[in-house]
Parts: C-alpha cells; structure tokens; sequence
C-alpha cells in the first residue's frame, strides 16, 4: 500500500519506528491490464439488480465482527492524511485474524497492488437509495473470495497479513463514495472520494429498504 500505515504498539517491534519508516514507496500507475481485475460499473448494476437481495441492510465493522470489540485503530482516518484506518487487536498478534466484509455486496476488485499492499480486495455496496460504496480491504494474508463473488454481511473474505512483512500485521481499511478511484497511495492531502470509516458505519448499522412509490 503506497505511503501506508501506522504506529507500532507491541513490545515485539521497535518503538523508535515511525510512521514515515513504516510507509512504503510510492508504486507507479498499474498497467492497462488493471481493469482485468476489477468488474465494470455497468457489471455491477447489472449484478444488483438481478440480485437485489445483496442490497446492503447495514454495516458492521471488519475486525473483532460485529462490533469492534476487541480491535482498535492505531491510524484513524485523516492522521497525517492517511485515507483510511490500521486496525489490529487490542493485544496478541493480529496475523490471520478473520477479515469481515462490512456489509451485503459483491466483490469488484481482487488484486495483488504491489509489495507496499499485498493483496487487496475491494467489495461495492449498493444502498437501499441506490448510491454505491465501496469498502477496501488491505495487507491479507490469506483471500477467500475473487471478482464477482456475491458476499453477505459477515462473511469471512480473508484474513490479516502484514504484506509481506512490510507491517506490523494489521488491516488497512477504506471506505470509498467514488467508483472508480485507483488503488494508489493510501496517504494523500485530497481526501475527496474517501469517507471516515467508524463513522460511516457507526451511522449505518442498519438500513431499512427503500418503500415503492406508487402513483
């Protein structure tokens, strides 16, 4: 994950390590081929409405499911421009802690982003309004899921890596209002198109279904 993530906490690292150490270089633009990768927009409708019942009814957190207890952030959203959050567990070692998807989707992205990421997984949500938000998931070290698997709240994607020693082992997780934003830098000063995590889903437990409107 380009620029990536956060503060060491445990006695088993160094503590004289920052964040600036713990970020890897910037990777260069991925190739033409990226959009093999990843299912098209048109894809993606076309999915939901076929199978309406992925339409997201809530939110729940990625790690310690459902409710986050036992994890915390050791890089929140906006610290040092970090677009998204580290999360870990409170104590022990994190590595191959269960990764959850947040809500009801279907898996657009499945791709390998670089050694400063490792694998990364990127599912899009379909509100009940009809908006479309993606949720990013980072560093695993094991996937349980490819492109275009239809996945449910709570299900089990993968589980916590450190990309391939890069990190203290931990989650790197985003939530995104913009479709078609690249899997670059996990650090920027526009933080435009990326959403503060906690609180999206704290304020999207659950959704109830748009009522039908009829004339």
């Amino acid at each position: 994950m380009t620029s990536l993530l956060f503060l060491p906490l445990f006695s088993c690292f160094s503590f004289k390590k920052t964040v600036k150490d713990l970020r890897p270089q910037v990777a260069a633009k991925p190739p033409c081929d990226y959009c093999d990768d990843q299912m098209q927009y048109s894809d993606v409708l076309d999915y939901f409405e076929v199978y309406p019942e992925y339409t997201a009814d809530g939110f729940d957190f990625p790690v310690c499911y459902p409710n986050g207890i036992g994890c915390k952030v050791v890089n929140p959203f906006g610290f040092a421009y970090h677009l998204g959050e580290g999360w870990m567990k409170n104590r022990g070692n994190s590595f191959g802690s269960p990764i959850h998807a947040i809500g009801n989707g279907i898996v657009k992205t499945f791709m390998n982003a670089g050694p400063g990421w490792g694998d990364v997984v990127i599912i899009t949500h379909k509100l009940p309004d009809g908006q479309l938000i993606n949720s990013l998931y980072g560093h695993f070290s094991k996937v349980y899921v490819k492109k275009g698997d239809l996945i449910k709240r709570g299900q089990i994607i993968g589980l916590v890596g450190d990309a391939n020693r890069h990190y203290e082992p931990h989650l790197h997780f985003e939530i995104r209002d913009e479709f078609f934003m690249l899997i670059e830098g996990g650090y920027s000063r526009i933080l435009d198109g990326c959403l503060d995590p906690r609180k999206f889903i704290s304020a999207h437990r659950k959704l109830l279904p748009m009522k039908r409107q009829f004339q």
